[in-house]
């Protein structure tokens, strides 16, 4: 069967006036969006880096071994990075993170904030955003929102969106249009950035009120999740609260847009997608392919 009977089928669904209530998009980037568009590093290679920048003897698959994880690996090397700051460092850090009220973990924070940032300007100053004929019908989405745990400036430098760096801030003021909500920090404030075990232990106990918000979100707007892999607790928390919320275990209005091959028909893939947490389970939408525009232009 041609590719466009599954693209079909997909329309089909998104055109459900159940999936797509009167009310604006409500856009989840991840990760894998700025991946996308702007080639930047990952997480994994951030560290690599940074381990090569402060001049330490052991690699990071020797923080891996002895912590199991990149988030709990991170630990240890903000030690590390703290280490070579008060050290051979000290000229490449800001003054005010040598006070003795700045936590030592924003020496990493502030390293990990110049890579992207060097990162996505050097993109950009070069040959600019990969899959320019997505940007464009991206640009073109009617968004209520965007929201992102990525710290880069993605909407910023592409689109020229303003940012709404942290959870304190409101999420949509009407007069500024469109806002980049990004509810784990931003490298023009490294120290709102949520890297380490402790900065996800402080922002799920400090931030129920803007999870409430986005909880309204979820239940009266279609949502798209773009370069996610759903594996992040406290949107798995999101998408279960709403259902349980809505006493329904299937949200018609929520989406998964993920990047593997695109199926020739629905009988060879399933439309749903399970996300699973402590809090219970939820079915969601799911979209495969490795071309997003002709599902941005279905959400148009």
């Amino acid at each position: 069967m041609p590719l466009t009977d599954y693209r079909q089928a997909v329309r089909n669904i998104i055109s459900d006036p159940a999936a797509l209530p009167h009310e604006k998009l409500v856009f989840f980037a991840g990760a894998g969006l700025s991946k996308r568009h702007l080639s930047l590093p990952s997480w994994y290679e951030l560290l690599e880096d940074i381990l090569v920048d402060i001049h330490s003897p052991h690699p990071l698959d020797f923080y891996l071994q002895k912590n199991g994880s990149l988030i709990d690996a991170a630990k240890d090397i903000a030690i590390a990075a703290h280490e070579w700051g008060w050290s051979d460092g000290r000229a490449e850090f800001p003054a005010e993170l040598f006070d003795a009220e700045s936590s030592h973990i924003n020496f990493l924070k502030h390293l990990v904030a110049l890579k992207i940032k060097s990162a996505t300007t050097q993109r950009l100053e070069a040959v600019g955003p990969n899959e320019t004929a997505e940007i464009e019908k991206l640009h073109g989405l009617a968004l209520q929102n965007i929201v992102t745990t990525n710290y880069d400036q993605f909407w910023e430098e592409v689109f020229g969106f303003p940012p709404v760096s942290g959870l304190d801030s409101i999420l949509h003021n009407p007069k500024q249009g469109v806002s980049v909500v990004k509810i784990h920090g931003c490298v023009t404030a490294p120290s709102s950035m949520v890297l380490l075990p402790e900065d996800y232990a402080n922002y799920s106990i400090r931030h129920k009120y803007i999870f409430s918000k986005l909880l309204v979100y979820f239940a009266e707007h279609p949502v798209l999740f773009v370069g996610y892999s759903l594996s992040d607790p406290d949107i798995l928390d999101l998408i279960v609260e709403t259902s349980k919320a809505l006493r329904t275990p299937y949200l018609k209005n929520v989406f998964v847009l993920s990047m593997r091959d695109e199926p020739a028909s629905l009988r060879e893939s399933s439309s749903r997608y399970r996300v699973s947490s402590d809090a219970g389970s939820a079915e969601v939408n799911l979209i495969e392919t490795k071309d997003f525009t002709w599902v941005y232009q279905a959400f148009s």
